[in-house]
């Protein structure tokens, strides 16, 4: 684990780096003015310091020259200031030195440190893998089923045209009756002639065979 001095003349800060640096991963040792500081640095041989540019007793400069000249180690340092063009020429002339711009958030105070450590850029945490759905399964597909034949509708019978009404017929003329003769009588029987008897054949009876 990678050691940060800090050194600040607020307590709250230096509260704020331990708790901000703490989480990041690293060990965090604090500093109110430059003797505690120089003695803090020989101690724990830090990895980087945070100092603050306005430090009183000397101010963040002063410190800075003691602990480059009296101890002659390149350890990478972040000038902390409100005013970063107070330090540009320092950061430009000296080597692994830089600046923090007041005020900054979390991440851009986790993101310095790491680029003064030259550390890579932390990842952004990828979200967690969500187990495979299996595939939901998919309706079968019935076969098409042939259109159903409709029966052929029942032809309706066409109904006749009502004939039209027979002509009245006249009633039945009585047939003709012959006229009738008016009866004649009878005429008189004519008187017996005596003489036919007479003129019979004579009658002939002959025995069965």
């Amino acid at each position: 684990m990678k050691k940060i001095l800090a050194i600040d003349d607020d307590a709250s800060i230096l509260s704020l780096y331990a708790d901000i640096l703490g989480r990041a991963g690293y060990e965090v040792h604090c500093a109110e003015d430059g003797v505690n500081a120089l003695f803090k640095y020989q101690s724990i041989k830090p990895d980087l310091v945070l100092l603050d540019y306005e430090i009183p007793a000397g101010g963040g400069l002063g410190v800075f020259k003691r602990l480059r000249g009296a101890l002659a180690q390149t350890v990478p340092v972040l000038f902390v200031t409100g005013h970063p063009e107070s330090v540009l020429g320092i950061a430009l002339k000296f080597y692994k030195v830089g600046y923090l711009k007041k005020p900054f958030t979390r991440e851009v105070l986790a993101q310095r440190v790491r680029e003064a450590l030259g550390e890579a850029p932390q990842a952004a945490p990828q979200p967690a893998p969500q187990p495979a759905q299996a595939p939901s399964p998919q309706p079968q597909q019935q076969p098409a089923q042939p259109p159903a034949v409709q029966p052929a509708p029942n032809p309706v019978p066409q109904q006749q045209p009502a004939p039209p009404p027979a002509a009245p017929q006249p009633p039945p003329q009585p047939a003709p009756q012959p006229a009738q003769q008016p009866m004649r009588a009878a005429p008189p029987n004519p008187p017996a002639d005596d003489d036919d008897d007479d003129n019979l054949p004579p009658l002939i009876i002959r025995p069965r065979q």
